[in-house]
């Protein structure tokens, strides 16, 4: 005989014999059927399917479900699942006073201190409508930052930068700038722990910029008069 119909011969039949293990019940409960119950209710009740209770029960077929009648419930082995991973606990943000840098923007402090353009404007609702040189703000404390958070992170003129707007994914900006979502994640590291977030300013290739203009290193849309 062929090695190979061997073979599959061999994997079959041991697949067969997995699955009939994993089907194979662990013990059995006995359950006296009481007025009004119906099989429906009776599987539900075990959690088993009206074909393994008849399995166990051929009688049933044969004369259906009585009063008084003696079943033999099966108990199946509980499938193993795997422990899910744990969510990352929100570390709560210290802030600290910052004053602000001649030229300097709100998407580039936001950047520098690896927060959201909202998030730095829900620490101070009076830059809403813009910055000032000297004024005093408060941002994210350093050391509330990890070292994995601050790696690749410090703005840096050989690269533009991307801000992500209201129900933009991956997808919209690579259509938009031409960043697969590769290039993004290796050069945006908190991207794998945090994934897009409005506000969220991204680095991206400087050759990257598709329809957009560029003001003050960032990608901004080119506006129609």
């Amino acid at each position: 005989m062929n090695k190979n119909l061997i073979l599959a011969f061999v994997f079959i039949i041991s697949g067969l014999g997995f699955a009939e293990a994993q089907e194979t019940p662990t013990k059995f409960i006995s359950h006296k059927v009481k007025k009004k119950e119906t099989i429906f209710g009776i599987t539900r009740n075990y959690n088993i399917t009206e074909e393994q209770l008849n399995e166990y029960n051929p009688l049933l077929e044969k004369v259906g479900l009585r009063r008084r009648m003696i079943l033999r419930i099966p108990v199946y082995p509980k499938p193993v699942v795997a422990p899910s991973s744990p969510k990352p606990v929100k570390k709560e943000l210290t802030t600290a006073p910052y004053i602000v840098k001649p030229k300097e923007t709100k998407w580039r402090i936001a950047y520098n201190f690896q927060i959201t353009i909202p998030e730095l404007e829900a620490l101070n609702p009076s830059i809403r409508m813009g910055l000032k040189e000297g004024q005093q703000i408060l941002v994210p404390r350093m050391e509330s930052i990890t070292e994995s958070e601050t790696a690749n992170t410090s703005w840096d003129s050989n690269y533009n930068y991307y801000t992500v707007l209201p129900k933009e994914g991956y997808f919209r900006i690579e259509k938009k700038i031409g960043v697969t979502k590769r290039v993004l994640d290796s050069l945006n590291p908190k991207l794998l722990e945090m994934g897009l977030q409005v506000g969220m300013v991204l680095r991206v290739p400087q050759e990257a910029r598709g329809g957009l203009k560029i003001e003050d290193d960032l990608l901004v849309e080119r506006i129609s008069l």
